[in-house]
């Protein structure tokens, strides 16, 4: 190596291990897409192509949807190993929970502060309003972003802390521990292809007096369903028997007799079915 390649590496700025890269799409297209990835797939595994298809790409090979693939792993709502990908639990937590749940706030918080670039532009701000300027300036003369680079950053920094304020607006986050697990406050900054941590795959769940409750033992799955009314859980053994699997679906059917018994008639002038009742998968005309 020459002197002058020495001088100019030497002259580098030092990020650190790991560089500091901005997603390349805010908070809020991220939640967006992942609750749409979700109502499709629920929590099993999908190629990248199939996750871009879902976000309305032709592909995953373009650099657009690379970026923007990498961004929902940036904020935490993606995990994956090799081709296959899926939502991670923070994403459930996000998409079983509607706009003004503490719970969803609380994911989204954590979410806002998953990328390492946005946490470090967080604790400098944290003390003082920061403009633009400074924030480009800093991006530019300390980790080496380029103009236009710091630029895109400094905007999806932006469009991000502007949708966690519209999500955390009137809701009391009191009722939630900052933590959960401490698995959400591990910060992440994995690329698309990052490895993922051999785990059990296990969903979130949020007691009712508050925080995140421990995840389900293993050999137990749970689904979560979203009705106009509220979320639905239903937990149940991975490995059920054919004939468990049978009588499970006879107590269900018992369960959905009750709940038509227990349904509120709707009014008559309304759109859908006059008195309000529940019908099998079967039973009814598709929504779609």
């Amino acid at each position: 190596m020459s002197k002058k390649q020495e001088k100019a590496r030497g002259s580098a700025p030092q990020i650190g291990a790991r560089s500091l890269k901005a997603p390349s799409i805010g908070l809020g297209k991220a939640v967006e897409s992942v609750c749409v990835i979700h109502a499709k797939e629920n929590r099993s595994d999908m190629t990248r192509d199939l996750v871009a298809k879902h976000m309305g790409y032709t592909s995953a090979g373009s650099g657009t949807t690379l970026g923007a693939l990498s961004s929902l792993f940036k904020f935490g709502l993606l995990e994956g190993k090799g081709s296959q990908v899926r939502v991670s639990d923070l994403g459930v937590t996000i998409a079983a929970y509607r706009k003004g749940d503490p719970e969803r706030a609380q994911a989204v918080k954590v979410a806002a502060s998953k990328p390492a670039l946005f946490a470090e532009l967080d604790e400098r701000s944290k003390s003082s309003t920061i403009s633009d300027d400074n924030i480009a300036s800093y991006l530019i003369s300390k980790l080496g972003f380029s103009k236009a680079s710091a630029a895109s950053a400094v905007r999806v920094y932006r469009q991000t802390k502007k949708f966690l304020a519209e999500e955390l607006e009137g809701v009391a986050l009191s009722t939630l521990g900052e933590e959960s697990e401490g698995e959400h406050t591990k910060r992440e900054d994995e690329a698309v292809t990052g490895p993922m941590v051999d785990k059990p795959r296990v969903t979130p769940h949020v007691s009712p007096t508050g925080g995140y409750a421990p995840p389900l033992e293993k050999g137990v799955e749970r689904e979560v369903y979203i009705l106009e009314e509220g979320r639905v859980e239903l937990i149940f053994p991975k490995n059920l028997s054919p004939a468990s699997a049978g009588d499970l679906a006879g107590y269900l059917g018992v369960f959905i007799n009750k709940v038509n018994r227990m349904a509120t008639p709707k009014d008559p002038t309304s759109e859908g079915s006059e008195d309000g009742s529940l019908t099998d998968a079967g039973g009814g005309d598709d929504e779609n």
